[in-house]
């Protein structure tokens, strides 16, 4: 009788906490590099790429990473310019990253991505992460960061 309520009560845990485990466990990760600098003459620029993977595989099926590239330039010579954030060549990707400059910040990424087990489902995946973007680098006028971003199911 015991062993009965004792199965009667653990197995509705053990799938709740299995539940629990699939909801909080990344969809994918992005590889983000971020490179950039900042001129003499007043001109600034950084370049981004993101390569999402996903976290795991269909049975057999290699599902390609999805690469994004983002591009943000500064003109001084234009007066009162304030450059938008960085122009993607992946409509789907974006980012989040208040003041996009030097040291230790947060950055949230987004983007829509195919469902791997049916590709003609979109799933809306986003991610935060630190990100320490140092500049000074080689000649002192360049900047560089790269993290990993973990990406969970669900626009943020």
């Amino acid at each position: 009788m015991h062993m009965r309520l004792f199965h009667f009560l653990t197995l509705p845990l053990l799938s709740l906490c299995n539940n629990i485990s699939k909801v909080s466990a990344p969809y994918g990760t992005w590889n983000l590099s971020v490179s950039g600098g900042f001129a003499a003459s007043g001109f600034r620029w950084q370049d981004m790429l993101a390569e999402f993977t996903y976290s795991e595989h269909i049975g057999a099926v290699v599902i390609p990473t999805i690469t994004s590239e983002c591009n943000w330039f500064y003109d001084p010579r234009i007066p009162g310019y304030n450059p938008p954030p960085g122009t993607c060549n992946d409509t789907s990707f974006g980012y989040d990253w208040p003041n996009g400059g030097t040291g230790v910040t947060n950055i949230t990424l987004h983007q829509t991505v195919k469902d791997p087990e049916d590709g003609t489902k979109a799933v809306a995946v986003t991610g935060t992460s630190q990100i320490e973007y140092r500049c000074g680098l080689n000649a002192g006028r360049t900047c560089a960061a790269s993290v990993v971003v973990e990406a969970f199911e669900g626009s943020g």
